[in-house]
């Protein structure tokens, strides 16, 4: 049995014991516990993965040097990785698939497409370029 003994005199009846830590010990009033705090400039996770995939590097690309963002890189390499037959980059891209579609019907994006016409592959164009 766990002993409780009494903090100071003035204190009668509060007793120290599990979840009741002795008077001296707690925070007082407008005390923090991290008084340091988090420093200035701390990134979290999310943070570091959007900076590292968005930071450029240079692909050879049909001969051409050109500077894309990783995570464009990626993508290029995981569908050259599926077009040399690669089971493991064929099925991530088929499981990507749907969820990359909807994202692209969501956002209203269209593509231009053989059976159009130039006239309305110049229009398409030129709303994407305008944002609408």
């Amino acid at each position: 049995m766990i002993q409780k003994r009494q903090v100071a005199p003035s204190s009668d009846n509060y007793t120290v014991g599990k979840g009741r830590p002795p008077l001296s010990t707690r925070w007082k009033p407008g005390q923090s516990g991290n008084p340091k705090g988090r420093p200035k400039g701390a990134k979290n996770m999310a943070t570091l993965f959007h900076e590292a995939l968005s930071k450029k590097i240079e692909i050879t690309e049909n001969g051409k040097l050109r500077k894309v963002p990783v995570r464009e890189a990626i993508v290029l390499r995981i569908t050259s990785q599926a077009l040399k037959g690669d089971p493991k980059a064929i099925s991530l891209i088929f499981a990507k698939e749907p969820e990359i579609t909807a994202a692209l019907e969501r956002a209203n994006i269209q593509w231009i497409t053989e059976d159009m016409t130039p006239k309305e592959a110049a229009e398409l164009f030129q709303r994407t370029i305008r944002g609408y």
